[in-house]
């Protein structure tokens, strides 16, 4: 893992320098920056109530500190981005190898994952994620050493950091609840009260310093008002990219994933897509954002016709719908069996994934990096087809 961790940190390191980016922020890499130097300078109510971005402040603070010892330029922010990169690509190479029987299979997916254009931009690039990452690998982690606080404690770090991985706290206190209440596992108790504390600086940032889901600045505005609710298409685009970014687990297991009766009821299903056809978010289109994402820009690159991009996605949505029911399947023939292990909680995060991203203001290909440790998970952890 070292070697594999430096080779990849050389690489990345000689991209930024053939890429001629390496001095000067890019992209949203300019804004974020302002929020880093408001920290750098004052972390205060008043600072956390008034900078200028909709995520938790945590990674920006971080970035901060880090700032105020070694300089808030461009190379010197991104050698910490580095170090937060590498270190969410170490927790999810030790929860996949723990979690995952065959260690070949485990290494990878842990490959998979950083090959990810996603893991390398961000891990390049002066962004948030990968500190928020690395505090929900870590959360992982603990959740399935059943160490309680530590694992309230990452949680807690995670949710300030992103606000929508609340999606895993909710699996962990449900699937405790289950142990607790079905099988008389009294100390699962531990875990639900774990749960449910990880939750208490978030509660506190939204009810007192912000007085709503992130702070009330110019960013809510122009992105957050209005765009609350459920939204399904952003189901639906969850649904596609999820078969492109595990395309070559989905082609070793197929046999598992697409059972007659799965991929009937999917095809079934399908007309939901042009129901509900995914696409850029109405927020991003006001900045002209018309992609989702790298494989949106890929698939116009390739031929910009609106018709061959969504010929292309409902390919991906019938490859992704009978993996994503097989998420469900898994979870409920583990309530039938009152067994409710490790993969039942991974199959029970990926359902609350899957059930409250269409409630985010923006769909964005990037918010699927913290379900796909767990997809692969789910997806090496078939054996056999099922009846």
């Amino acid at each position: 893992m070292i070697v594999t961790t430096a080779a990849y940190g050389a690489g990345i390191v000689l991209m930024q320098q053939l890429t001629g980016f390496y001095n000067i922020p890019v992209h949203d890499e300019v804004h974020f920056l302002e929020a880093i130097m408001l920290f750098g300078s004052e972390i205060s109510l008043q600072s956390l109530a008034s900078y200028n971005e909709t995520s938790g402040p945590l990674p920006f603070i971080l970035y901060g500190l880090w700032g105020r010892l070694f300089g808030f330029g461009a190379p010197a922010l991104r050698f910490l981005s580095l170090l937060l990169g590498f270190s969410a690509l170490g927790l999810v190479h030790y929860f996949l190898y723990n979690v995952i029987e065959n260690k070949k299979h485990a290494l990878a997916a842990a490959f998979l994952f950083a090959a990810n254009p996603y893991t390398m931009a961000l891990t390049v690039l002066i962004y948030t994620d990968m500190a928020a990452l690395a505090f929900l690998f870590a959360a992982m982690i603990a959740a399935r050493e059943e160490k309680p606080w530590l694992y309230g404690f990452c949680m807690a770090l995670a949710l300030i950091s992103r606000q929508y991985f609340i999606f895993f706290p909710l699996a962990v206190g449900v699937a405790a609840l289950l142990r607790l209440i079905v099988n008389r596992q009294w100390g699962a108790y531990k875990m639900a009260l774990a749960s449910i504390i990880s939750t208490f600086p978030l509660l506190l940032l939204m009810i007192v310093v912000w007085g709503g889901l992130c702070p009330e600045n110019a960013a809510k505005i122009a992105w957050v008002d209005g765009m609350t609710g459920f939204h399904p298409r952003f189901a639906i685009l969850y649904t596609s990219v999820t078969a492109v970014y595990v395309l070559p687990l989905l082609i070793v297991k197929a046999r598992e994933i697409y059972q007659p009766w799965i991929v009937g009821f999917s095809l079934a299903a399908s007309v939901l897509y042009w129901i509900f056809p995914p696409g850029a978010s109405p927020s991003g289109l006001q900045f002209g954002l018309v992609f989702t994402g790298f494989f949106h820009r890929l698939i116009c690159l390739v031929y910009s016709a609106g018709w061959f991009y969504h010929a292309v996605m409902f390919l991906f949505f019938l490859a992704g719908a009978p993996l994503v029911l097989s998420f469900f399947r898994e979870t409920g023939r583990s309530i039938l069996q009152k067994k409710f292990d490790l993969i039942f909680l991974i199959n029970l995060a990926l359902i609350s994934f899957y059930a409250t991203m269409p409630f985010s203001y923006l769909a964005w290909e990037k918010y699927l990096l913290p379900a796909l440790p767990l997809a692969y998970a789910s997806i090496l952890s078939l054996k056999g087809a099922a009846s």
